[in-house]
């Protein structure tokens, strides 16, 4: 039987978390399918006590129920890493999850079955609808498909099940075995965990991303980012350029970049400074680090 480790962080929302949760301990895969690792993100609203306690009292829910409290807020990807270091050596998947989403009672066992029954895939991402059940557009989220010539990434809501670029971070499985051949989870030095990076590293080492239609979850949306909104839109513009500047290649990324430049140039110049900024610090960040492309 496979066992996952779910990965949840949370920041100033035990609400959130603690119906998470619940949901985690409805899942028909069976207590002894799962362990949960919650890091505290350096809360200050009181989460610690009331995830401590809501964990104890699931304890008989899980394999193993953990809580991981920071001193300070490090950011999704310091907490992810900080989750993904205290991983049971037993656990053959691991679910990356926003502490905003609530699982229906089969969706881990149906996403495990994806990956025991689809051996090159190293990611399972699954259908984002809103949390009230509605079916607006604007809610949903699908699967990623890059366009490295225009620097932009699509979303795309198929019918069946697709091999894609990118699946959505906030119910994201992945193969434990395929996180082997990267040479770290999330960049600690980056606050984001994007997902899409992550996704892009583990296909450079020949695995393949998975969207499915036909598993839903269901999804607050960005709970925790609402509480910075400028800084996660900063990061993320950042991030999508760091993307194309790690990924792309020869020609295609300079034309991608150029491209970039302008749209950021007659933002910029309409009074919307955030895109040229974050093209600017992306630019500024790859040539920093001075490195090649890790997978």
């Amino acid at each position: 039987m496979s066992r996952v480790s779910v990965l949840i962080p949370n920041w100033n929302g035990a609400a959130d978390t603690i119906e998470c949760l619940e949901s985690l301990a409805r899942q028909d895969c069976g207590p002894n399918a799962m362990e949960v690792l919650v890091v505290d993100n350096g809360s200050v609203d009181g989460s610690i006590e009331l995830l401590r306690e809501k964990l104890a009292a699931l304890h008989r829910c899980f394999r193993r129920a953990v809580l991981i409290p920071l001193k300070e807020n490090l950011g999704p990807a310091g907490a992810y890493n900080a989750a993904y270091d205290a991983v049971s050596a037993d656990c053959s998947a691991i679910l990356r999850l926003d502490n905003d989403v609530v699982l229906p009672p089969n969706a881990i066992s149906c996403l495990l079955a994806r990956l025991d029954t689809n051996m090159d895939v190293a990611a399972v991402g699954c259908r984002i609808i809103s949390d009230d059940r509605s079916h607006r557009m604007e809610h949903h989220f699908g699967a990623m498909i890059v366009d490295w010539w225009r620097g932009r990434t699509a979303v795309v809501y198929p019918q069946d099940d697709l091999v894609c670029d990118g699946v959505a971070g906030c119910a994201m499985l992945i193969r434990r075995a395929a996180l082997a051949n990267l040479s770290f989870f999330f960049d600690s030095s980056r606050f984001l965990a994007n997902e899409l990076e992550l996704c892009l590293r583990l296909k450079n080492c020949g695995w393949k991303i998975l969207y499915t239609p036909n598993i839903e979850i269901y999804h607050k949306g960005a709970r925790s980012s609402n509480k910075v909104t400028r800084l996660i839109d900063y990061e993320a513009r950042r991030d999508g350029v760091l993307v194309h500047l790690q990924y792309n290649r020869g020609l295609r990324r300079s034309f991608c970049l150029l491209g970039l430049a302008v749209r950021g140039g007659i933002k910029y110049l309409r009074g919307q400074p955030i895109t040229f900024q974050a093209l600017v610090a992306a630019v500024r960040y790859y040539r920093a680090a001075s490195r090649e492309v890790r997978p």
